[in-house]
């Protein structure tokens, strides 16, 4: 099974392994790490490649380009990078044998790329248990 949340949610035994998919878990400066936002504890695994690339992410979080590009610019990635691909595949085998879930700091999944990653891990898995929260 494969489930999505906020990385700030509390932990729950349901969860499985959780993975962040995040780009970075340090404040603005890029360097310090966020522990308030983002303790170590709060996923077992890091796969950062499966994390919009920051040229796009931040031209998003500054609202310099609309959801839609983003969304569009994230599966091309996701799509035509050899590490993103690869890990794709392997998110997608490991959830076929142990419950996973991705983890990013959106409270909601709706502008998230971490439901765009379960979209298109479903679209190349149809028979794989999806969860989007």
């Amino acid at each position: 099974m494969l489930r999505t949340k906020c990385i700030k949610a509390p932990m729950e035994p349901t969860d499985g392994l959780r993975i962040s998919i995040m780009s970075r878990h340090t404040m603005n400066d890029g360097v310090t790490p966020d522990a308030d936002i983002v303790p170590k504890v709060s996923y077992g695994q890091w796969w950062r490649s499966l994390a919009p690339d920051e040229k796009v992410l931040g031209p998003y979080l500054r609202k310099d380009i609309l959801f839609e590009t983003f969304e569009r610019r994230y599966r091309e990635k996701l799509k035509n990078d050899p590490e993103a691909s690869a890990a794709v595949e392997r998110l997608i085998r490991l959830a076929r044998v142990i419950t996973v879930t991705v983890l990013c700091v959106e409270e909601s999944p709706e502008n998230c790329h971490r439901r765009i990653l379960l979209e298109v891990c479903k679209r190349l898995a149809p028979d794989l248990e999806i969860a989007i929260a």
